[in-house]
């Protein structure tokens, strides 16, 4: 049990994004919503869910430096000293190396040895208010 009990810590500490860039997430899905754009709440859409794993897929974009959103992430490089997407993608092949996975993986092999770190380290809980996490924040 002791063992067990050190590595969920261990995973738990390797997995740590810290307060500056979870803030940074929740600062953006409160700026732009889930739409991506601001005043998102004045704006009914009925394909919210689409929306929604839309906003999820640009996050993922996002953590590989592939889309910003630039008066958010001055903010972000004023306070912390670099931007955002290079924290993400620093975070997410630290992640990608703990689990093992390897250039050489295929596509379906990285997804096995995702979900199986996922479903043996990561505990399912129901979220109160629908949010779609950055892959960083998985």
């Amino acid at each position: 049990m002791l063992n067990y009990v050190f590595l969920g810590y261990a995973v738990e500490r390797r997995l740590r994004i810290g307060n500056s860039l979870e803030s940074y997430y929740d600062y953006l899905r409160q700026e732009l919503g889930s739409m991506g754009t601001e005043n998102w709440w004045r704006q009914i859409d009925p394909n919210y869910w689409q929306i929604s794993v839309d906003f999820a897929a640009n996050l993922a974009l996002h953590d590989i430096r592939r889309i910003f959103w630039p008066a958010i992430e001055k903010d972000y490089y004023g306070a912390i000293g670099e931007y955002s997407y290079d924290t993400a993608y620093a975070k997410m092949h630290e992640v990608l190396s703990f689990i093992k996975i390897h250039t050489y993986d295929s596509g379906t092999v990285a997804i096995t040895k995702i979900l199986v770190f996922i479903n043996k380290y990561i505990p399912y809980e129901l979220e109160v208010n629908d949010v779609f996490f950055a892959p960083v924040r998985l």
